[in-house]
């Protein structure tokens, strides 16, 4: 999804019964926060290089814009965690960039998420 709040209302709108007790937009985002230690740990730990892997995999880099180009320049979500201006060939957004190691088979070796900034 584009950002949490396009996320959170997917969840309430479509899987409601899976969450019965869905707490507020604002406590949900206070909690996603809270918890990036845990969700940075989950991830290192599920995308571990396997023992037997080939060393040959691909890299996929592409850009996670946190809102639309008109308004880049007034919005302060994400600034802090380093969300910045970069430039595809589509043209400029504001936000980062996604880093993916896939392996070959499919499986997601590493991720890693940059600030979107152009350096030289």
């Amino acid at each position: 999804m584009a950002s949490l709040k396009q996320t959170y209302r997917l969840v309430a709108a479509h899987y409601r019964s899976a969450f019965p007790c869905l707490c507020s937009y604002q406590q949900w985002r206070a909690r996603w926060h809270a918890l990036a230690g845990v969700r940075s740990a989950l991830l290192q730990a599920t995308t571990q290089r396997l023992n037997g892997s080939a060393a040959f995999s691909l890299l996929d880099a592409k850009p996670l814009p946190v809102c639309h180009p008109v308004r880049s320049r007034r919005v302060r979500l994400l600034r802090e965690e380093g969300a910045w201006f970069g430039k595809t060939s589509q043209g400029w957004f504001f936000g980062f960039k996604r880093h993916v190691l896939p392996h070959m088979d499919g499986r997601m070796v590493n991720l890693v998420l940059t600030p979107a900034r152009q350096r030289g």
